[in-house]
Formats: structure tokens, C-alpha cells, sequence
């Protein structure tokens, strides 16, 4: 089983390809120390809640973002799967509401309105049903 550590540094990589040119801007724009972040990144060292709470908020993501793992979605964007529902249904198991935000955010920036709107869609009806 991932640990919490584990988790984050998946999802800092996953950040700095979503969000950032590499992992130096982000430790710059956070204001961080960049070998802090290679550490992280390297396995070194594990990210603090402090730390993981800064780029969170500078990423304007949800907070615990970083602490769910978004494995499905990267490999599927990754991949090209544009029809990945059974993985990215599979990570929105797992996420809060702010999490299911950051997530279209991510499908719109990196696969396009079109896939955003068809997971709002599949969100709304979801949501309906559960109440």
C-alpha cells in the first residue's frame, strides 16, 4: 500500500507537468527551496503538510489535493485515452467535491472543454442519484 509520502510525490510530479515549466519554477513561485523539492521528488525526503498546503494554495488547488492519489487520470491523459471513464470514475471515487473541481480544471487545460463538460455531465447526474 502507497504511503502518504508516496502519494504526494506521484502528485507533485503530476503537478509540476499540470501547472509548471519544472519543478525549479515551482519552488520559486512557492518559495521554496528548490533542492527541498528535488528531495521530495527524488524520494529523499517526504513532503510536510506545511509544504504540501503551500503548493497547493499556490496551484490554486483544493487542500488534500495532493494527498489522493490521481494516478488513473495522469496515465489516461498521459496516454492519450480520451475514453478513459473507468479510471477517471475510479478516481473520482476517491475525491471530495474541491478535488472533483481540480480534476475538470486538469481535463480542461490538458484534454480539452469538450471531455471537462461530458465529466461535469457524468458529475451532475452522479450527484443526483446519491440524493
Amino acid at each position: 500500500m502507497k504511503t502518504i509520502s508516496d502519494t504526494r510525490r506521484d502528485n507533485l510530479k503530476f503537478a509540476v507537468s499540470l501547472y509548471y515549466a519544472s519543478a525549479r519554477q515551482l519552488a520559486i513561485q512557492v518559495g521554496v527551496a528548490e533542492n527541498t523539492i528535488s528531495r521530495i521528488k527524488n524520494g529523499t525526503n517526504s513532503m510536510s503538510d506545511r509544504v504540501a498546503r503551500m503548493i497547493e494554495a499556490h496551484a490554486e488547488l483544493p487542500t488534500g489535493w495532493l494527498d489522493i492519489s490521481h494516478k488513473d487520470i495522469e496515465s489516461a491523459r498521459l496516454s492519450g485515452d480520451r475514453s478513459a471513464g473507468d479510471a477517471i470514475q475510479n478516481s473520482l471515487d476517491q475525491l471530495t467535491e474541491n478535488g472533483v473541481n481540480a480534476v475538470i480544471v486538469a481535463l480542461t487545460e490538458k484534454m480539452g472543454k469538450d471531455d471537462a463538460l461530458k465529466l461535469a455531465a457524468i458529475l451532475l447526474a452522479r450527484a443526483s442519484s446519491d440524493d
